[in-house]
């Protein structure tokens, strides 16, 4: 099954999701149906939407438009912006044929745990573009659990100092 490297926000070439979308003749998830898709097409539309504000090629660095989804896809960028915006329900087929594209796994569209821990792991990879948080990162890696732990508190009262939560998950 082939699934496409794509980049979280500003371009790091990551694999992000399982890639679980089926092609060549495979059967979807069993759980995955027309029936569930048309009951969450709400949710599909919002995530959609969320996969196109934060998915993108590195070599572009900006979102995908809806021509080059419609063209990698094979469906029309009026039923790319109808079920972005909720207008149109998605069918199976369109359903794997979006999933394949952004590398994701098809139950993120329809399951709300599978969905978080898809946006949890693209706010970890755009936090991960700024290239000083990457240094600072990579910096720390090598130092004892103690020392990381004395640094992650440095941090959180910096954080405090700048008006900004603690805990960037609170963001």
């Amino acid at each position: 099954m082939r699934v496409s490297t794509m980049t979280a926000c500003t371009g790091l070439g990551v694999r992000v999701g399982e890639g679980r979308a089926h092609e060549d003749g495979q059967e979807p998830p069993a759980r995955l149906s027309e029936e569930l898709l048309a009951k969450h097409s709400a949710k599909f539309a919002e995530r959609l939407d969320y996969l196109f504000e934060n998915m993108f090629p590195a070599s572009q660095g900006r979102p995908y438009t809806h021509g080059e989804v419609a063209r990698a896809t094979g469906l029309s960028t009026t039923a790319i912006g109808y079920l972005r915006s909720g207008r149109s329900k998605p069918t199976l087929d369109t359903a794997i044929l979006i999933a394949l594209f952004f590398g994701v796994p098809m139950d993120a569209f329809v399951d709300d745990e599978v969905a978080e821990a898809l946006k949890a792991d693209l706010a970890d990879l755009c936090a991960y573009r700024d290239k000083r948080a990457r240094r600072i990162m990579r910096r720390s890696a090598a130092l004892p659990a103690t020392m990381q732990d004395s640094l992650d508190l440095v941090i959180t009262e910096y954080r405090r100092a700048a008006g900004l939560p603690a805990d960037p998950d609170e963001d």
